[in-house]
């Protein structure tokens, strides 16, 4: 089993839990309004009509451009919701693949840069690989220009050549670190897509689906295996790139092999 530290998908499901929230707050708040409002209609009652009061109209009428607002702003919230927790089992699909991996093999899930947040990091003798989770439904293919198309139609922005972009920096930031060379292989992991991308039809970025993930890595033949030695400074320098950027962690030992962790907290 790899040495897996670092809690999966916790920024998605700390985002589903804040939109979960957001419905629950919008729902107290229209039934207060909606207990003015019913307050109101009763003191009205009580003076038989003769005059209906100012607060009265007002009230009823803040609830009902509370409900229309809120009505919209729920479904949004919902969309939203179910898309963070969607993207979080994506997560969890893959971080169980990962741990599946041999025992030379260091997976750090979500680790923070001033940059970009990396879903799961690999550091093992085949190479290091930058994994970015997609849990995208339809059909994926290429667009012949690099990127990707989803059923047929542009994605909002070029992730390929995001991800890459942010995948070199944190190379360049491990090799100043090191002083050492090191190759990452971005990697896109499809769990919930129909594939059709090969190697090759999005610049240097892998994407796989995740029936294959585990293999790809075990199987990888690189330029230059990474000798043990290796493998513990390289993931040293990305705790040690996370502990700065907010994620709490205690390095590895280079002397030693670290224990195995299931938990939330970094090699000991």
């Amino acid at each position: 089993m790899a040495r897996t530290y670092g809690k999966p998908a916790d920024y998605l499901l700390k985002n589903a839990s804040d939109k979960t929230l957001h419905i629950i707050l919008g729902a107290a708040l229209l039934t207060f309004v909606l207990g003015i409002s019913i307050g109101s209609a009763m003191h009205a009652a009580d003076e038989k009509f003769t005059r209906i009061s100012a607060s009265f109209v007002a009230a009823f009428a803040l609830t009902f451009l509370l409900m229309f607002w809120l009505k919209r702003r729920t479904l949004t919230w919902e969309n939203e919701r179910q898309q963070f927790r969607r993207g979080a089992r994506g997560e969890a699909v893959v971080a169980h693949i990962l741990s599946n991996l041999s025992d030379r093999y260091f997976v750090m899930h979500n680790i923070p840069t001033p940059y970009a947040d990396y879903d799961h990091l690999v550091i093992g003798p085949t190479g290091i690989f930058a994994i970015e989770t997609k849990d995208w439904r339809g059909l994926v293919s290429p667009d012949g220009l690099g990127e990707l198309l989803l059923n047929g139609h542009p994605t909002e922005k070029p992730f390929i050549r995001h991800f890459i972009a942010h995948v070199m920096r944190l190379r360049n930031h491990v090799s100043d670190t090191t002083g050492r060379e090191h190759f990452f292989q971005p990697v896109f992991v499809f769990t919930s897509a129909l594939l059709k991308a090969k190697q090759g039809d999005t610049r240097n970025a892998q994407c796989l689906s995740e029936e294959k993930l585990y293999d790809y890595i075990e199987e990888a033949k690189p330029g230059k295996r990474l000798s043990r030695a290796d493998i513990l400074q390289i993931t040293k320098a990305l705790y040690a790139f996370a502990q700065m950027n907010g994620k709490p962690a205690h390095l590895p030992e280079a002397d030693k092999t670290p224990s195995v962790e299931r938990s939330s907290t970094a090699p000991v």
